[in-house]
């Protein structure tokens, strides 16, 4: 008895079907994946805000963005791997913000499933995606100060949590392009607020903002980050970020943006200033 199989175009018709499915299921998966990584990015900073808010209380102050002298003693013995996951040419030697929280997220900074690395980073750049200052999150250094000889608003001591006002309006830690974050980073590119660490002017923004594009045209954002800056890191080219009051968001980029005049002085920065 014969058995009767499928003819040439029964074939052709189930790999038809099965390509339908396949172009229906494959942007459904990629879209839920995203959306995934949106999520643990999310918790990854709802954790880092709550570390910042346990260390203010404690301190009756905010984490230093960064202090590279002798009056900082944060309570870490993971230096090792803080040294093997940034750039002695480029980075600055210190203590980062996160160096200070690392009684309550741990002092493991090289894991990078740890909640210092956003899993939606975007780095074609094999050796920049070890570096845990570049593409992952950044802290506002408008009230997490930097201890550096500067007499302007990122200098000197971090600021006490309640010096902060409309808390619930200003941004604490966010996706972005380096460990440190303020308005300069979306300031116009006349050079009047340069970042004031040189050798990463390149990785210092915020993903998505409308500035991004002009400035890798410009060449002040490196080519492997392009993807990051300019078409965002998570859905819809929003950004999830942590307030001063410790709720976190996910919001536009535009609107966090400062104001500028016409030749691109700062005239306010409500998100970012306290």
């Amino acid at each position: 008895m014969r058995h009767k199989g499928l003819s040439l175009i029964e074939i052709l018709v189930v790999i038809a079907i099965i390509a339908i499915l396949l172009a229906i299921a494959v942007p459904a998966l990629q879209k839920c994946k995203k959306q995934g990584k949106d999520l643990v990015c999310a918790n990854n900073l709802r954790q880092l805000g709550l570390a910042v808010s346990i260390y203010a209380q404690e301190k009756t102050a905010y984490p230093e963005g960064f202090c590279g002298d002798d009056t900082c003693h944060p309570p870490i013995s993971g230096q090792k791997s803080l040294e093997s996951g940034i750039s002695n040419t480029k980075d600055w030697m210190g203590y980062w913000w996160f160096c200070f929280l690392a009684d309550t997220i741990g002092d493991d900074f090289a894991d990078k499933k740890g909640v210092l690395w956003c899993p939606s980073k975007k780095l074609s750049d094999a050796g920049l995606s070890r570096n845990i200052l570049c593409g992952n999150y950044g802290i506002n250094y408008s009230i997490c100060k930097i201890i550096m000889a500067s007499p302007d608003e990122f200098s000197g001591r971090p600021f006490r949590p309640e010096r902060v006002g409309h808390p619930s309006a200003k941004l604490i830690l966010m996706d972005s392009g380096y460990a440190l974050a303020s308005w300069k980073a979306l300031a116009p590119d006349t050079g009047i607020y340069p970042f004031e660490n040189p050798s990463r002017q390149n990785s210092y923004f915020l993903p998505g903002v409308t500035i991004n594009e002009q400035r890798f045209e410009d060449g002040t954002i490196n080519q492997f980050q392009q993807d990051d800056a300019i078409g965002g890191r998570h859905s819809l080219g929003k950004i999830n970020a942590v307030f001063a009051d410790g709720h976190v968001d996910r919001i536009k980029p535009s609107s966090v943006e400062p104001t500028f005049d016409a030749v691109g002085n700062i005239l306010s920065s409500p998100s970012w200033s306290p």
